[in-house]
């Protein structure tokens, strides 16, 4: 009997039952990655400052399996130069300097109207009798955003990630109203969307992807068929445990069952056994008599997961 752990499930009215599968990826950049004591210094253009202490703060609490991954050292260099980058970086003892430019911060303004039919007259009975039209002059503002980030490695001199980072940001208000989203605020908004951009290229990262449970139990007998329906609705209710036994169970007596087989393999997956849970998956698939779409994602989403697993027992190895 196979034991598996328990997942949070989130079974929504009206969609289909899914699974949480806590996920490891290793950074987009492995350059930029290996640099583990960091610096930043000038931004240059419009709230370049304010993106760089931004970027400080993203860099001094960025973790990775709840550990800190980067060393912030140099704080607060804003007057940096960049042909001072190297010099600074030596003179901090940092690997890495981050830094860029920012190349556009843009606020436009597109004049619209309201317009609202009222009663102006009513009758004895409190029954309109007659409209007007108003109208309310209106302003929808938006604000773009765009940076160009850099990464120096101290040691060669290379720069070893470059990107383009956008972000836009929108809000719409009429005469008489309050402004919902100030300015600064889009500002603030646009920089965290750009640094959460960022936070995936240059670091590994945590996160959280979610399996379909299949619901479909077309072949079983009608005393499996409640099993099985007990079993997804166990899975709705946050149960996965005994979800997991069910289909484990059924599997002893449907042993070609394609969509026990495919939840034994979310079960696999939310246990981190994605390896495990590819063999169910394709199990399951060369079992069903037509394509499923859910089928088809899982087994790219565990590959994908696979995939990092080695990536970053590969870069663990490496910085031995």
């Amino acid at each position: 009997m196979r034991v598996w752990a328990a997942v949070l499930v989130l079974g929504l009215c009206g969609c289909a039952t899914t699974v949480q599968v806590p996920a490891r990826f290793p950074a987009n950049d492995p350059d930029a990655a290996a640099l583990r004591r960091v610096a930043v210094a000038a931004f240059d253009g419009p709230e370049g400052d304010h993106f760089a202490y931004a970027l400080e703060d993203m860099l001094a609490n960025a973790d990775f399996d709840g550990r800190a991954y980067f060393t912030l050292v140099g704080s607060g260099a804003r007057d940096v130069r960049p042909d001072q980058t190297l010099s600074f970086g030596r003179a901090v003892g940092a690997d890495g300097v981050y830094s860029g430019l920012m190349q556009a911060v843009n606020f436009d303004n597109y004049p619209w109207e309201e317009r609202e039919k009222r009663c102006v007259e009513k009758d004895k009975d409190g029954k309109c009798v007659r409209k007007e039209m108003f109208v309310r002059p209106c302003l929808r503002r938006t604000f773009h955003m765009e940076v160009f980030p850099s990464v120096t490695n101290v040691r060669s001199g290379q720069v070893v990630y470059s990107a383009r980072k956008t972000a836009n940001a929108e809000t719409s208000w009429c005469r008489g109203d309050i402004q919902p989203i100030s300015d600064d605020q889009m500002i603030d908004g646009a920089i965290a969307n750009i640094l959460g951009q960022i936070r995936p290229d240059i670091a590994p990262y945590n996160t959280v992807l979610k399996a379909t449970v299949i619901e479909k139990k077309d072949g079983l007998s009608e005393a499996d068929g409640q099993l099985f329906d007990a079993a997804v609705k166990a899975a709705g209710k946050g149960d996965l445990s005994t979800a997991c036994h069910t289909w484990d169970g059924l599997l002893t007596t449907n042993p070609s069952h394609p969509w026990t087989i495919y939840n034994i393999g979310v079960c696999a997956e939310a246990n981190g056994d994605f390896a495990g849970a590819l063999t169910h998956y394709e199990k399951a698939r060369s079992l069903a008599l037509k394509p499923d779409n859910d089928v088809a994602e899982s087994i790219d989403r565990v590959r994908r997961l696979i995939a990092a697993q080695k990536e970053l027992r590969r870069t663990a190895k490496q910085r031995k």
